[in-house]
């Protein structure tokens, strides 16, 4: 498995902890994984969306652990700082091996945490314009065919987009 769950725990700095188990539905409503590419052993462009039930317990745990992997990383010269990004003040945690590369962007109720500027970018376009992907009519007839109404377990949808790219020049 390359060690792809590590590998990925490692590089948002995103981990599942006892604490997370044992409370993770008094925190989290809904998460899901996004991305342009999910190449996990060549470093993906991808994120996790977490919708917080509280939305200020969550960010503290997120920025305790961000915290501890500072001062795991920084006599490497690892970094954490704020990073502008489209108008807002993001958390960006990294590595100078790009080992952990972290934005963390908040929009009440969500949290995301992503390895790519250019998703935390998209993040904050979508809550400023509401045209996300759940407005597209190909995930809404998916929605129909799977209801939330259902409780699945697991969701998955991928667009024909994301498999254009995958095949692109671009991601080859």
């Amino acid at each position: 498995n390359y060690e792809s769950t590590e590998r990925v725990e490692r590089l948002l700095n995103t981990k599942m902890t006892t604490i997370g188990k044992l409370f993770g539905d008094a925190v989290i409503s809904d998460m899901a994984i996004v991305g342009y590419g999910l190449y996990i052993q060549d470093g993906p462009t991808m994120g996790v969306l977490f919708e917080a039930k509280n939305l200020g317990l969550h960010k503290s745990s997120f920025a305790q652990e961000r915290l501890a992997t500072l001062e795991k990383i920084e006599p490497e010269g690892g970094k954490l700082r704020e990073e502008p990004i489209d108008g807002t003040t993001d958390s960006f945690l990294s590595a100078p091996d790009q080992s952990v590369r972290s934005f963390m962007v908040i929009a009440e109720p969500y949290l995301f945490v992503t390895s790519s500027r250019e998703l935390a970018r998209r993040f904050i376009e979508v809550q400023k314009t509401n045209e996300s992907l759940a407005q597209l009519p190909a995930f809404r007839f998916a929605r129909l065919m799977m209801p939330i109404e259902h409780d699945y377990d697991v969701f998955a949808y991928f667009s024909s987009e994301f498999f254009q790219n995958l095949v692109s020049p671009k991601y080859q």
